[in-house]
């Protein structure tokens, strides 16, 4: 009976230490000098913008990046992900470029606190230009009326899984290192070494694995992502039946990807990107699928 006491104690006081962590990665601030960046004005650089916000951000955003809820559950909480419109409940019409890039790229929000599930660890790759691009797209976007939960609720066990790693990285704002500067793009083509730039930018390895030999997405309804060099499935296709996959969601062999690949983002990417991708992925290794 005592043994099972102390059992429970430590139970008990594990579950508190961990609500106690949660808590204070939530109210944690940041200072973060954003970047000064010029956000271009032309149509070229607005529809490349388009096309990068389309495969980045719409998946998280919604149609129209309106906004849409995110994660939604009694027992541990609730998460939407913002209505980047200048339409009413958006942040377009409140949001300085200085605002945006401070988001996308530290993972910060105004107020300095670190954006839940904001996956600027990846977004810090991306180079000035593509940034910039981003914003001014996002400048354009028609204004829709979406009033959404601003601030992030969770429950007690919601924030003990979130301190115990249980999703994953939540919050990016922790491991970037945001003194570093932008990072330098390779010129954009259907190359090996722009696609490496690709896979780094769109956060492939967050599911894929550091080798991209298989791995987990931090969501733990997802299921094992698969080995994506060609060692794995994948590395059997053409490069035309790579695109045909991600521009479908339907694979050579008729499976139909679950919605945790995010099929219907990649099939906004330009046929040069797609190659790129397609040409990194088969310049590496063969190697075996990680064991999870």
């Amino acid at each position: 009976m005592i043994i099972i006491s102390v059992l429970f104690l430590l139970i008990v006081v594990a579950f508190f230490t961990l609500t106690s962590i949660a808590g204070r990665q939530m109210a944690k601030k940041y200072n973060v000098v954003p970047e000064v960046v010029i956000i271009p004005t032309d149509s070229a650089s607005i529809e490349r913008g388009r096309q990068r916000a389309s495969v980045l951000c719409m998946d998280c955003h919604g149609a129209g990046f309106a906004g849409k809820v995110f994660f939604d559950d009694s027992k541990l909480g609730r998460l939407d992900a913002p209505n980047l419109t200048r339409g009413k409940g958006g942040v377009g019409g409140i949001y300085t470029d200085a605002d945006l890039i401070r988001a996308i790229r530290h993972g910060v929000n105004r107020e300095g606190r670190a954006l839940m599930v904001m996956p600027a660890k990846d977004f810090h790759s991306m180079s000035e230009q593509d940034l910039s691009e981003v914003i001014a797209f996002i400048r354009t976007i028609p204004p829709v009326d979406h009033e959404i939960q601003k601030i992030p609720h969770f429950t007690s066990l919601g924030k003990a899984l979130i301190a115990a790693g249980a999703f994953g990285t939540v919050f990016s704002a922790e491991e970037i290192d945001h003194s570093a500067g932008f990072t330098v793009a390779p010129e954009a083509g259907p190359t090996a070494v722009y696609g490496d730039y690709l896979v780094k930018v769109f956060g492939c390895r967050s599911c894929h694995g550091e080798g991209l030999n298989g791995g987990k997405s931090p969501d733990p309804a997802a299921p094992l992502a698969p080995n994506i060099t060609p060692g794995g499935n994948p590395g059997k296709w053409s490069q035309e039946q790579f695109t045909t996959v991600l521009r479908s969601g339907l694979t050579p062999e008729g499976r139909k990807l679950t919605d945790f690949m995010p099929w219907k983002a990649t099939a906004y990417m330009a046929d040069a990107d797609l190659a790129a991708v397609y040409k990194y992925l088969h310049s590496l290794p063969k190697l075996e699928t990680a064991k999870h």
